[in-house]
């Protein structure tokens, strides 16, 4: 797709027509695979997934009096269907989707005292892009692509501790959710390009929006939300002097 987090410019590959083609990845702690099946002559139909799997192979040590658990869970899937028109263009539709969690318990007992904690985790991303590459018949291209991307943060923690013989009964409890996500529509055109000139002309539309959320048993409960839009245009030229001077 276009940009996933903001930072990253992601090239995905484009298909292949001429025939079905699969790749699949296994160890103890990953597996991964994509396959590509061609829709048509001119189009293809693309999946990839990666899973991830915690010390399958490995034993947990474990006291009697006390329980210490933790989970992880990676997961993501990216589909694109791409091809090309009878006149060159080129297009593609690109979807990608990804949880990461993580989970951590204890529960300890000792004497006449107790403790329990339980941490959670996790990253939600989702991301999109719609793209059309036009060649015009004088040789000028025009791209335009239309993304959408965010990523979802949550964190929420949960303690209580007992003291029998001293009478101490006392819990937190913490809540955080924080979000960002994008949504752009870009267009750039390539004029034909010359010795000396290579002009090109380009602009678009962008709209990131932030959430925060939070609640714990010291903190009053906070929320915002935010948006800012902008548009953008501006024009190139790659001017060449010499084969060593541009």
């Amino acid at each position: 797709g276009d940009r996933v987090g903001g930072v990253v410019n992601i090239t995905s590959r484009s298909g292949y027509g001429n025939g079905f083609h699969s790749q699949f990845n296994i160890n103890n702690q990953t597996a991964s695979g994509r396959v590509n099946i061609p829709v048509s002559k001119r189009s293809a139909l693309q999946a990839a997934f990666r899973k991830t799997y915690y010390n399958k192979l490995g034993v947990l040590q474990k006291k009697a009096a006390e329980d210490y658990n933790t989970y992880f869970n990676f997961g993501d899937l990216n589909c694109k269907y791409s091809g090309y028109t009878k006149n060159g263009g080129t297009y593609y539709l690109s979807l990608l989707g990804s949880n990461d969690a993580f989970t951590e318990y204890l529960d300890k007992d000792q004497d006449d005292k107790t403790y329990l904690t339980d941490t959670e985790q996790g990253k939600i991303q989702r991301g999109g892009a719609l793209f059309y590459g036009k060649k015009w018949k004088k040789g000028g291209l025009t791209n335009t692509t239309l993304a959408y991307s965010s990523l979802e943060s949550t964190f929420l923690n949960h303690s209580d501790f007992k003291d029998i013989a001293k009478g101490i009964d006392s819990n937190t409890y913490n809540s955080t959710a924080n979000g960002i996500a994008e949504l752009s529509l870009k267009t750039e055109h390539h004029f034909p390009t010359n010795k000396t000139h290579g002009l090109r002309i380009g602009g678009g539309f962008i709209q990131n929006t932030s959430t925060f959320y939070q609640d714990s048993t010291k903190q009053i409960l906070k929320f915002s939300a935010d948006e800012i839009s902008r548009v953008n245009a501006y024009v190139m030229d790659n001017f060449t002097l010499t084969p060593s001077i541009t």
